[in-house]
């Protein structure tokens, strides 16, 4: 299976493609993915996709089919989650909200998400 995928970073557009053969997501995985095999040796042998950075996957499988179903799994799983939302203190004193959606989209107050669709804010709360 082939997956390719796009990523937004600081406005930047980063496209990758990985490929290996599915495996079940581990346990402790709380928003909608993909796990692929990555084939190394090394102690990371199984490579996490969110579903959010899909573009296509290529396989003999349909690759809208699968995202829904991974989605509707999550769901299903997750219906008492709700969304998160954290004051995050910016770098000039002001203070943004950011909203972590139980979807997996995420939104914040600032600047600069509002002209990116990314922002600090958000990674710095994703890493806590």
């Amino acid at each position: 299976m082939i997956v390719n995928t796009e990523t937004v970073l600081y406005g930047k557009r980063i496209k990758n493609q990985y490929e290996g053969d599915r495996v079940d997501l581990p346990k402790w995985i709380n928003y909608p993915a993909i796990a692929l095999t990555t084939g190394e040796s090394s102690k990371f042998k199984t490579r996490i996709i969110p579903t959010l950075n899909i573009v296509s996957i290529d396989s003999a499988e349909d690759s809208l089919a699968i995202i829904a179903e991974l989605e509707l799994k999550f769901n299903s799983n997750n219906k008492k989650q709700e969304d998160k939302i954290i004051e995050v203190d910016g770098s000039k004193g002001n203070v943004y909200t950011v909203t972590l959606g139980k979807n997996g989209t995420n939104n914040c107050t600032c600047p600069a998400f509002q002209f990116r669709r990314a922002c600090k804010h958000i990674e710095k709360v994703l890493l806590i």
